[in-house]
């Protein structure tokens, strides 16, 4: 990853606001020599490891919409690209018990742990810990998924018809959003609800996907009204439940027309 100026602007001002480079190093879990080399433009770029440690720390930082370093869309492609390729190997997944899913043998699927549930119009849960933390007995088998990734399960009718009740939602906790992704979010009050992310410079709006539900909230991203925020990788649905609700919804296939 190439070290861009609003990349350096950002780590500058974490570096202020803890008070220097020794806490911002162990904020971070980078060397001291490593973070200094940076902060005075000595070394240009950064490893992938440690631009997995880093980004958590300094996205609050930097107005996204300006964010366009080629080597971060290069990767962010490469991504999708595997994404949509694995979603081609996708047949059957097992959504039972640990010990029943362990069983499986499909090639490159990792067991997620479910770990919440949440909506776009009510509160999902009221996590105690922070989602990536909890632990749960649920697994759901999701092809080339990360051991960080979490499952959050979509819970009620407010993302109809795109995303029904009982929606599993793969979510990376090492990844931060862009606008148009579909992130899980979790609010300082401990609810947990599933929206758009839109970027809009120091602030980000959270939207629902059916305008006709849900309420939009605009947050800054440096408040403290919210924990977490993940971007969603991949989705599980119930296709003729999909069906179901589309019908409801007047929307039809091409093959309906």
């Amino acid at each position: 990853m190439k070290i861009t100026k609003e990349i350096l602007e950002a780590m500058k001002e974490v570096a202020e606001s803890l008070g220097g480079v020794s806490a911002f190093s162990e904020k971070v879990g980078i060397s001291k020599s490593n973070v200094s080399r940076w902060l005075s433009g000595k070394v240009t770029t950064i490893s992938d490891d440690n631009w997995q440690k880093l980004s958590p720390a300094i996205m609050p930082y930097m107005d996204l919409s300006k964010f366009n370093s080629q080597d971060f869309f290069i990767q962010h492609s490469n991504k999708e690209k595997e994404l949509s390729e694995a979603i081609k190997e996708l047949k059957n997944i097992i959504i039972k018990n640990k010990s029943e899913v362990e069983h499986t043998n499909t090639e490159n699927f990792r067991n997620v742990p479910i770990v919440a549930d949440a909506s776009a119009l009510e509160p999902g849960e009221y996590a105690e810990n922070s989602i990536d933390l909890q632990i749960s007995d649920e697994f759901a088998a999701f092809p080339n998924a990360l051991e960080s990734d979490i499952v959050v399960r979509v819970k009620g009718e407010s993302m109809l018809p795109w995303y029904p009740d009982g929606t599993l939602l793969l979510v990376s906790t090492k990844d931060f959003p862009l606008t148009g992704d579909r992130v899980v979010v979790e609010l300082a009050t401990g609810e947990i609800l599933f929206k758009i992310y839109i970027d809009n410079g120091d602030q980000f709006q959270l939207k629902s996907i059916n305008r006709n539900n849900g309420e939009d909230i605009t947050l800054n991203k440096r408040s403290d009204d919210f924990r977490k925020i993940y971007p969603v990788k991949m989705s599980l649905r119930d296709e003729r439940k999909l069906d179901e609700e589309m019908n409801r919804a007047e929307i039809k296939h091409f093959w309906q027309d």
